[in-house]
């Protein structure tokens, strides 16, 4: 067997740093693929936000209290425009809502008390 019969994907992500950047440079262009995050269209990241929410929001629900009828689209919609494309700010308001246990109701609606916040998204984490 040789290397170039097996298929075999590696997926390597990192900060912007011009030392990898120069190791992938030796590579041929036709066996790996630089792909930058922020490159991605913003009707992409929503979608992958809106599954995310959904997702998590619901299974949240089965252990908590917090009820299903607010893992509803109009929640999810300003969860992620509160996210601006973020989703360590996805991950941090979902688990601040599951952490919440009992309060999760209480938790998801002071995030959404606040949807009218002028507050950046990274600045709202703190």
């Amino acid at each position: 067997m040789t290397i170039e019969s097996v298929q075999l994907r590696v997926f390597v992500t990192s900060r912007l740093d011009q030392l990898i950047n120069l190791g992938f440079d030796g590579i041929s262009r036709e066996i790996h693929l630089n792909f930058i995050l922020h490159n991605i269209e913003q009707l992409i990241v929503n979608y992958n936000l809106h599954m995310y929410y959904k997702d998590t929001l619901e299974d949240i629900a089965k252990g908590s209290n917090l009820s299903k009828s607010v893992v509803s689209k109009p929640t999810i919609q300003c969860l992620i425009s509160k996210s601006n494309g973020l989703f360590i700010y996805a991950a941090m308001v979902c688990r601040f809502i599951r952490n919440g246990e009992q309060l999760a109701n209480e938790r998801l609606s002071l995030l959404l008390d606040a949807r009218s916040s002028p507050i950046k998204p990274k600045r709202e984490l703190d």
